[in-house]
């Protein structure tokens, strides 16, 4: 798809808004305009590392690089000044194919990287995802991700080619659609402030597995919950309940996909796509460019674990996020869920250890508060009779909480480097 396909979008519908801020509405002829105005200055071909702001501007500096033929590089906010610093060099030596937008990987399908999409992959999930949401003409969707990450940009491509609006916080306007990761709604529900979401028409849930206590206390809260699956490689979700849907309270469904017949499950249990929406390639820190990795039938291997049950997707958790402990299995989501159960615990992440005894063994990394609290022995007295005692936390340690989707591979290098269990006294 080139700049002149995607622009069009714009150009239908030109008077009603596409981004809505503290200052008013900002219609998608204007948008277009700007984009447009801006785009002449950029030189085909050119890669341009970018960390776009919430704002006008950063609206206008991701879209008209990719409208003059550029390639947006996606700098990942969360990192540090320096190491952005870094990428951004590496990848500004070089020069690519047109158009395109790279995305950082959290990590969750090995080592971060560059994730490769085009506007056409974007536009193609956004299409399917805007549909399956009901979000079009008279929607308007809270900017709740940042937009230096998948979910965050999928939200402005969902308003350009469904005819909706994305609005910042600070925008005087009802919004009718919200997206959150489980930590945002967990310290919501938590803290007694879910109210402000339940006249929504959408509460969208995803980048990370819903727990089931905290899904019960959603729906029990009257929250429009719609529970969804996806991938950085697949441009935001490709499956995702529906309205009403009868099996929402179960507690791995992870909704229904997109495109059911390039969505299956191996006989291992891996979850395999093979969806439109696909990003183009991969590229590593010094920007060079390779394919996407597809086994021999051109499936996309997920190392997300789950079953299909005629039309509806559940997703256990991870291949690799499985701690093997003397020959036994914990599934971190497991006992994710069990200390998300306790008092004071507003976010958990559990990740391996490594032992010399028994291979591997679980840290459990708290928010702040809680680790502060809770000790290895005080967990094990707590989760008594619920979690059996292999599986319980060696050591607790205080998680750093941005607010976001957990960077797991950076908690496994903390909990090798760190101290032991200051809190506990073991």
């Amino acid at each position: 798809m080139t700049a002149p396909d995607w622009l069009a979008y714009l150009d239908l519908f030109a008077d009603e808004p596409l981004w809505i801020d503290g200052r008013g509405p900002w219609t998608r002829g204007e948008v277009a305009t700007a984009i447009r105005e801006r785009a002449r200055s950029q030189a085909v071909g050119q890669r341009v590392p970018l960390t776009p702001e919430p704002t006008r501007e950063g609206l206008i500096e991701l879209l008209a690089v990719l409208a003059g033929g550029g390639t947006a590089v996606l700098l990942p906010r969360r990192e540090p000044a320096s190491r952005r610093r870094e990428l951004a060099a590496a990848v500004r030596s070089e020069e690519g194919p047109p158009g395109q937008v790279w995305v950082r990987t959290s990590g969750t399908m090995g080592r971060a990287r560059w994730l490769v999409h085009t506007p056409w992959t974007l536009i193609t999930a956004a299409e399917a995802a805007a549909t399956r949401v009901g979000f079009g003409r008279g929607g308007v969707w809270r900017m709740s991700l940042p937009m230096d990450h998948v979910g965050g940009l999928s939200l402005l491509w969902r308003a350009l080619v469904g005819g909706g609006a994305v609005a910042t916080d600070d925008a005087p306007v009802a919004v009718t659609h919200c997206s959150l990761v489980p930590t945002q709604l967990h310290r919501a529900v938590v803290e007694g402030t879910t109210d402000r979401w339940r006249d929504l028409r959408c509460l969208l849930i995803g980048g990370a597995p819903l727990p089931a206590p905290l899904r019960q206390r959603a729906l029990e809260a009257g929250l429009p919950l719609t529970v969804s699956y996806g991938l950085t490689e697949t441009g935001a979700f490709v499956a995702a309940s529906l309205p009403g849907d009868p099996l929402l309270a179960e507690p791995d469904y992870a909704g229904r996909p997109l495109w059911p017949s390039r969505t299956a499950v191996a006989a291992d249990g891996e979850i395999l796509l093979a969806v439109p929406s696909l990003g183009v390639g991969r590229a590593d820190d010094q920007g060079r460019l390779s394919p996407l990795e597809l086994d021999g039938e051109g499936w996309l291997r997920t190392g997300d674990l789950g079953r299909l049950d005629r039309d509806a997707l559940h997703v256990s958790g991870r291949r690799d996020n499985l701690i093997v402990s003397g020959g036994e299995k914990l599934a971190a989501e497991e006992l994710e869920a069990a200390l998300l159960e306790l008092p004071g615990v507003r976010a958990a992440v559990v990740v391996p250890l490594r032992d010399p005894e028994y291979g591997q063994r679980p840290v459990a990394f708290l928010d702040p508060d809680a680790a502060a609290r809770w000790t290895s022995g005080s967990l094990a007295d707590a989760l008594a009779g619920r979690i059996a005692r292999w599986k319980l936390p060696i050591r607790v340690e205080p998680l750093p909480v941005d607010g976001f989707k957990p960077d797991r591979a950076a908690l496994r290098t903390l909990a090798e480097g760190s101290a032991p269990d200051r809190w506990s006294g073991d």
